[in-house]
């Protein structure tokens, strides 16, 4: 059997990067919010994240356990706002 090499490890790595990338993308595309958080990050992958996110303001980076509960509350919020406005509409 043959070992890992870093090479492979390398190569799996940017095939992961490659498919976060493409569902960005396609979320976007169709025109869904997206909303990226990162808990610990090193600063390649928070580049990722930033791209990812549908604009600077839904890219939250460096969050501490104190400010993502009150992250996480403010995005049901505005989920919450969006349902009631679509409920008044249609």
């Amino acid at each position: 059997m043959k070992t890992a090499s870093p090479k492979d490890g390398a190569l799996a790595k940017q095939a992961m990067i490659g498919l976060f990338q493409r569902a960005c993308d396609d979320t976007r595309k169709n025109k869904i919010r997206v909303i990226t958080i990162g808990y610990t990050l090193q600063p390649a992958y928070a580049d990722y994240l930033r791209n990812c996110a549908s604009s600077d303001s839904d890219f939250h980076a460096g969050v501490d356990t104190t400010e993502i509960e009150a992250l996480y509350r403010d995005i049901a919020k505005e989920i919450n706002d969006a349902r009631e406005q679509f409920r008044l509409v249609y």
